[in-house]
């Protein structure tokens, strides 16, 4: 009896440490506020004509664990937030990029999961190596490279035993012929990757421009353990990111599956809420992103026609001066720490 007494306590001990140790599953994750502002933001998503809507409930965890990456700093490029649904038939438009500060879906296109995953459907997910099955849950996006399957962006597994063996697999968004409407019609479903989310080559190049280099990328689906054990689906959040401001919506062309249109100039856009804030509180007389890719400074600065000014200021003494040249100038490029790019509320240059 006494040794039943003991065994007792140590385990009640063991589950006492588990639960300091983990997010508390128990507690009511999602408050009332963070629940009406998620929701908020799903009613008011801009869809174009054709595209597929998102599931709110898909959403929901999507936007939920997008503010927990970013609170804890785990995202740098806030702008996009990438969605693919595996839940939905694989011969479906699954996969969404969200472009944050516009409130709109400009990719909405297929998306390929593992051939050991399943056929049409995803049923089985997997973090283990050469299992050829996809992992669930929250990556970030890492840098492009060329490899087997053309341009090809690395990714990295945030979401503990999901999927933290995701580099290690080489686990990337490339292009697929197999990706198409014109092979799910021949073969009745699309192509299956190795555990790569594949999309369709012509779809590839513009879709991983926009997300690379450290945005978010949700892999959901209904299986109950995921949703129940995701460090950032049980994480709270204490209130409403009140610093993200929402920038009118710009007319950036989107993209929907087997689509020619490239357009990935996206400069205008703060990255990071805080700048956001920056840009609200300016009544957007100026607009701030940082680029973290050298080359596409490259084209800005060489490029005749955007008429570049280049010099080096501190972003605490961005003054009226600053203000009024960017008035004047198609493009004002500034360097702090990374390069900072500036652009005029009116500034027809931007979407060229």
């Amino acid at each position: 009896m006494l040794r039943l007494i003991v065994l007792l306590v140590f385990l009640g001990l063991l589950h006492t440490d588990a639960k300091a140790t983990r997010p508390d599953l128990s507690a009511n994750r999602m408050n009332a506020q963070v629940k009406t502002y998620i929701d908020g933001f799903y009613a008011a998503l801009q869809y174009r004509h054709g595209q597929k809507k998102i599931a709110q409930v898909v959403f929901q965890q999507a936007f939920y664990g997008y503010l927990n990456l970013a609170e804890h700093g785990k995202i740098t490029n806030r702008r996009y937030l990438t969605i693919c649904d595996f839940s939905l038939s694989s011969n479906e438009n699954r996969l969404w990029v969200v472009d944050i500060p516009n409130k709109k879906v400009v990719i909405n296109t297929m998306v390929a999961h593992g051939a050991a995953t399943g056929e049409e459907y995803a049923r089985q997910f997997s973090n283990i190596p050469e299992s050829h099955q996809s992992s669930l849950g929250f990556f970030v996006t890492k840098q492009t490279y060329s490899g087997a399957h053309g341009y090809s962006l690395r990714l990295a597994g945030v979401d503990g035993h999901f999927n933290n063996n995701a580099e290690s697999r080489d686990i990337v968004i490339h292009g697929a012929d197999y990706v198409s409407k014109e092979f799910a019609r021949a073969h009745k479903r699309i192509g299956r990757s190795w555990g790569c989310p594949a999309v369709n080559t012509k779809i590839a190049k513009p879709l991983i421009d926009r997300v690379k280099n450290g945005s978010c990328l949700f892999i959901y689906h209904t299986t109950p353990a995921y949703s129940k054990s995701s460090y950032w689906l049980n994480q709270r959040l204490a209130r409403v990111p009140m610093d993200m401001k929402v920038e009118p919506a710009d007319e950036t062309a989107d993209i929907t599956t087997e689509s020619n249109e490239t357009d990935t100039k996206d400069a205008d856009a703060p990255s990071t809420l805080s700048q956001l804030g920056q840009a609200e509180q300016q009544d957007y007389l100026l607009t701030v992103t940082e680029y973290q890719d050298p080359e596409e400074i490259a084209k800005l600065v060489n490029d005749p026609s955007n008429n570049v000014e280049t010099f080096t200021i501190p972003q605490s003494e961005v003054t009226d001066e600053t203000r009024a040249k960017v008035l004047k100038k198609k493009k004002v490029v500034r360097n702090i720490s990374n390069i900072i790019y500036i652009s005029g509320k009116n500034d027809a240059a931007t979407n060229n």
